[in-house]
């Protein structure tokens, strides 16, 4: 029985795919997928007559909405990730959820107060400063016990 399907197997028929093109000039390509609008400047293009016109950039694999007032209300955010101290990451969420808010909205409110005002960023500042020098040397004493572990 073992062998019917390793015969199978082996005997079956690939179906054909065409070929690609392996050429590396730059032409344009056409979207297949409809989900992904490819935004042009046809319109605009017919009504000056410049063909020349620079096209706005492209991203490919997002769509444009079809709504300008979108844009009014669109904040830009990068993901980001963040090593804290396991209890005040705790704080944190405690904080952010009693409050019914995102951790990350929270940070984002912190320094701007901050900035707001000179005073409580010297002093946050400060106090973060003091964190990173024992950060750094606690780093230094893992490193330093994990060398004489390693090489006795």
């Amino acid at each position: 029985m073992p062998e019917d399907a390793l015969e199978r197997l082996t005997k079956r028929t690939r179906p054909a795919v065409p070929s690609r093109d392996a050429s590396l000039a730059n032409t344009p390509t056409q979207s297949t997928n409809p989900d992904v609008e490819i935004p042009r400047l046809r319109s605009q293009e017919e009504e000056t007559g410049n063909l020349s016109a620079p096209l706005p950039p492209v991203s490919q694999g997002i769509s444009t909405p079809r709504n300008p007032d979108f844009y009014h209300d669109e904040i830009v955010t990068k993901q980001t990730t963040m090593r804290l101290e396991q209890t005040v990451s705790d704080r944190i969420q405690d904080l952010s959820r009693s409050h019914n808010i995102s951790r990350e909205v929270l940070i984002e409110a912190l320094l701007l107060h901050c900035e707001s005002d000179p005073k409580t960023m010297d002093s946050v500042i400060t106090a973060a400063q003091a964190r990173h020098d024992r950060r750094l040397q606690a780093a230094n004493r893992k490193r330093a016990q994990t060398m004489i572990e390693k090489f006795g």
